[in-house]
C-alpha cells in the first residue's frame, strides 16, 4: 500500500519589510496542525511550504525551498511560477494605485475638510 504525504502550503502577499516574518508566521501557524495530524497517523511534511510575495513585487529565496517542497524541482519552472505570482502582485498594486489616482483627481477641486476653503477679507 502506497502512503500519501500531505504537504501544507500557504501563499501570502505582504509588505516587503515583513516578508521574512511572514514566512516564520506561516510555519508557526500550521505547526500545531501538523503535530495533530502526525499524532492521528498522517504522513505530513514537517514544515509548511510558505510562499510570500512582497507588495513591491519582491520575493525571497525562501520561496524556492517551498516550491521544491511542492515538487517543483526545475529551477526554470520555479522561476516561472515565482514570476507569475509577482505579476499578480503588480496587477493588484496597479489597480490600487489607479483607483487612488482617480479618487484624488475627482476630489481635487472640491472643498475638503482637510483643505480649508479660502476666506475673503473684504
Amino acid at each position: 500500500m502506497n502512503k500519501i504525504k500531505l504537504i501544507l502550503a500557504e501563499l501570502k502577499y505582504t509588505d516587503d519589510i515583513k516578508m521574512g516574518a511572514k514566512h516564520v508566521e506561516i510555519v508557526a501557524k500550521y505547526a500545531p496542525l501538523i503535530s495533530q495530524l502526525e499524532k492521528a497517523g498522517w504522513v505530513v511534511q514537517p514544515e509548511t511550504a510558505s510562499i510570500v510575495i512582497g507588495h513591491r513585487s519582491t520575493a525571497l529565496l525562501t520561496n524556492q525551498t517551498a516550491f521544491e517542497t511542492l515538487g517543483i524541482k526545475s529551477k526554470k519552472a520555479r522561476q516561472e511560477i515565482n514570476n507569475k505570482l509577482v505579476d499578480v502582485s503588480l496587477r493588484y498594486t496597479r489597480t490600487i494605485v489607479n483607483t487612488t489616482r482617480r479618487f484624488r483627481a475627482a476630489h481635487t477641486n472640491r472643498n475638503s475638510p482637510l483643505v480649508p476653503a479660502a476666506h475673503s477679507t473684504t
